[in-house]
């Protein structure tokens, strides 16, 4: 009964996460960050052929710092549809991802609580994130904050499952991610490097080698 009781309450919390998520970004759908066309503008010339520049014709100058945000949202400029419509859109589907990513991320921590329990805490942590107002800001900005956030929680995820079961695959996705994250945002090297650091030197030595090809 106990089981029951905590899968329903993280079910519910589950739903709440979603619906919270879904009121506030309804509420602040109509805002969006004025540096976003910036790398819309980027994104526009890139599409266009002119290459990752700011002024067709003149001199490059380097004032984008999102290089993968910068070629997702070329495609939409590419297939002719409304770039900062996409740009939102990307960005609530990214955010989307990043409450599953943190429900499965306190999931895996929670590995010290009977299995049937552990959902309880996965859906608390989804809600916490979810009813956080900033949350639904960032993934309405047109900015790639919500695809940063979500790759560096996903890049937390996969080292905590490294470090549970070094012997599972998976080592080039995660790798993978850490480029992504690299990619996404400047900082967000850094962060890789000290998670893959971390992982290396919290591993078994046999489960190592792997990793650090991958890498």
């Amino acid at each position: 009964m106990p089981t029951v009781t905590a899968r329903s309450a993280a079910l519910g919390l589950g739903l709440a996460a979603v619906a919270v998520f879904a009121a506030t970004v309804a509420a602040v759908w109509p805002f969006t960050v004025d540096d976003a066309f910036i790398t819309l503008r980027y994104a526009r010339n890139l599409a266009a052929g002119h290459g990752p520049t700011f002024n067709a014709g003149l001199p490059p100058v380097e004032g984008c710092t999102a290089f993968l945000w910068m070629v997702l949202l070329a495609l939409p400029h590419l297939l002719g549809l409304d770039a900062p419509s996409c740009a939102k859109l990307a960005g609530v589907a990214a955010l989307l991802a990043t409450l599953g990513a943190t429900a499965l991320l306190a999931f895996e921590l929670s590995a010290f609580l009977p299995r049937g329990q552990r959902a309880l805490p996965a859906a608390a942590a989804a809600l916490i994130l979810a009813a956080w107002a900033p949350s639904a800001v960032h993934a309405v900005s047109g900015m790639e904050t919500a695809l940063f956030s979500f790759l560096l929680v996903l890049l937390a995820l996969l080292c905590a499952r490294r470090l549970g079961r070094p012997a599972a695959p998976g080592v080039r996705g995660l790798a993978l991610t850490a480029l992504l994250l690299g990619l996404t945002r400047p900082e967000g090297n850094l962060a890789a490097a000290a998670a893959l650091l971390a992982t290396l030197g919290l591993s078994p030595h046999g489960a190592r080698a792997p990793l650090a090809r991958a890498a």
